[in-house]
């Protein structure tokens, strides 16, 4: 499949702001993993080109607002998925809006780290050069090592297992950039 261009005028028309309502229930954390793995389900159902941004990220948190990027049709589809009931409740919606003209643009990407520890010391455990106590010992003392960006805690569909979805924000530009979205909103460029 070759790349959809993400410009303005032949793909990212319109927009949606999903405005987390935190209550006495929820942190604003633990809300933001819940509407972005819903979300993330709606992707992965309609199999939309639709992105993902965060416009009040910063360096510690994600912020309370999760913005759908599209067209007007795969937003409406999204939409009116059965899956948007799931956080009705918990976020303001807001009607589907044309981007301004004078828009600007930034990437937000999945962030991986250069190694996964976890993964490197059970293939050290399961070849014998280590025990599994020096290997949750040497864990526990390296996570400072892990990437400092925010994330989403999620959950694999496939092995039920939590873990981090780090999410990377590029700079800021006045063109946006041709490429495809990921299952999760996320640039894949």
């Amino acid at each position: 499949m070759s790349p959809k261009s993400l410009y303005k005028e032949d793909y990212m028309q319109q927009y949606v702001d999903l405005q987390l309502q935190p209550g006495t229930n929820f942190t604003l954390n633990t809300l933001m993993n819940f509407v972005f793995g819903e979300i993330h389900l709606i992707l992965v159902e309609s199999k939309s080109n639709i992105g993902i941004s965060f416009p009040r990220y910063w360096a510690k948190g994600l912020g309370e607002i999760l913005r759908l990027h599209g067209d007007k049709e795969a937003l409406t589809t999204a939409l009116n998925s059965t899956r948007i009931n799931q956080i009705k409740n918990h976020v303001k919606i807001s009607s589907i809006t044309d981007v301004p003209d004078n828009a600007q643009y930034r990437i937000f990407r999945r962030a991986r780290s250069k190694s996964n520890l976890e993964r490197c010391y059970r293939r050290s455990v399961r070849n014998g050069k280590i025990t599994e106590e020096e290997a949750r010992a040497r864990i526990s003392t390296n996570k400072t090592s892990m990437l400092d960006l925010p994330f989403i805690q999620a959950r694999s569909l496939s092995t039920k297992q939590f873990f981090k979805l780090f999410i990377e924000c590029g700079q800021i530009t006045d063109k946006p950039s041709n490429g495809e979205f990921s299952c999760y909103g996320l640039s894949d460029t």
